[in-house]
């Protein structure tokens, strides 16, 4: 089972996509296993996942259940299963402001995610963080990748 974590955004058709708030065409929502509720993910049997794709979804994890959020997610993998979580780094995100490249107002866009559709965010994160935080749960880290304000890692279950 692979399974898909994101707010707002377009279903993926071969997981099971939880989805507070998806993006999609009325007529086409037959096509797509969608759950408008990200906490659906623990009835999922633990061990069962070869995939939890966490997308842009981290930022609407409370900074205090980070950690036993993610810990509870990885948990639902199987040996050899991966996690892949991205998300915009806010290390990135503040030296770029240091740096004059971002204004206030650009500033508050990237850390509180404003959109008119979607929730505002409820934590900021840093690759490094999550880095640890998967490491510390046991899992290899098999791909890490930073552009610009981006990020994706990727952990993968011995």
């Amino acid at each position: 089972m692979k399974v898909k974590l994101s707010v707002g955004k377009l279903p993926y058709s071969s997981y099971l996509n939880l989805d507070p708030l998806p993006i999609i065409e009325e007529d086409k929502k037959d096509q797509f296993n969608i759950i408008k509720d990200f906490n659906a993910i623990n009835s999922i049997e633990n061990a069962s996942c070869t995939e939890i794709l966490v997308e842009n979804a981290i930022h609407y994890i409370n900074i205090n259940h980070m950690v036993e959020t993610i810990d509870s997610w990885i948990t639902k993998l199987r040996h050899n299963g991966k996690i892949i979580i991205n998300g915009t780094n806010l290390e990135s995100i503040v030296k770029q402001y240091l740096n004059g490249q971002l204004t206030t107002l650009d500033f508050n866009v990237f850390i509180y995610g404003y959109n008119k559709d979607l929730p505002n965010y409820t934590s900021c994160v840093c690759i490094d963080e999550i880095e640890e935080v998967l490491v510390r749960a046991g899992l290899n880290i098999t791909h890490k990748q930073l552009i610009d304000t981006e990020f994706t890692i990727t952990g993968q279950r011995p």
